[in-house]
């Protein structure tokens, strides 16, 4: 919505995948397009504005990768990436 607003989500699905939405997104599944990456918030639902508020995001405008949290500090150290529930995709 705002390219030059830094923001920090997940990436759950990228070109060619399809992924099922969540409200407000106008339809229940998109395939990702060729450039495109599919991101939401790790909040709760509704709490985030991500793709299933204004869709694919190109690829260009991704800036960095998270790879460590320092606050909270219960949270402190390296992601562990490996261990986030993932939603499976459309088949």
């Amino acid at each position: 919505m705002h390219p030059e607003t830094v923001a920090v989500k997940r990436v759950v699905a990228v070109e060619g995948d399809v992924v099922r939405t969540k409200a407000p997104y106008p339809v229940p599944t998109v395939r990702i397009p060729q450039g495109h990456v599919w991101v939401e918030g790790d909040g709760p639902p509704g709490s985030s504005l991500d793709s299933n508020t204004y869709g694919p995001v190109s690829k260009r405008l991704l800036t960095g990768r998270v790879t460590h949290i320092v606050y909270p500090f219960r949270k402190f150290g390296p992601v562990r990436w490996w261990e986030h529930e993932r939603r499976p995709l459309v088949e």
